[in-house]
């Protein structure tokens, strides 16, 4: 029976963990540059790309054939490669695809992170 009560107060702790997750999953797409990123005349900080969150299937095979189309290939696991998780950024921000091909690696990288996160979870 003591084996029961653990367990029991263990599950009262998780809807404090759950809320804790939920806000560093929503902090999670906005994508902090490491330093200002300038592109077409105007210089980012950050990109949000919340927007992620609004998107369907029909998004993503909409940015699986772009890819394909572009690379000539398709990817076994397309939301692990680089050119569909930037493509997908662009689509939720509302950039053109050449802001996140331009961006400095580490934070394409970031970007590349954050889709494939959201993805996955």
């Amino acid at each position: 029976m003591g084996k029961e009560n653990i367990e029991a107060e263990k599950i009262t702790e998780f809807p404090q963990d759950e809320g804790e997750t939920v806000n560093r999953e929503e902090n999670s797409l906005i994508v902090k540059f490491n330093k200002p990123y300038k592109f077409e005349g105007k210089t980012y900080t950050e990109i949000d790309l919340s927007g992620l969150e609004d998107m369907n299937t029909k998004d993503l095979e909409a940015v699986n054939r772009e890819v394909g189309r572009v690379t000539g290939s398709s990817a076994l696991i397309p939301e692990a490669s680089t050119e569909f998780a930037i493509a997908l950024a662009a689509r939720a921000a509302k950039q053109p695809i050449e802001f996140f091909e331009l961006l400095p690696m580490k934070d394409g990288i970031a970007v590349r992170a954050a889709v494939t996160g959201f993805l996955l979870m």
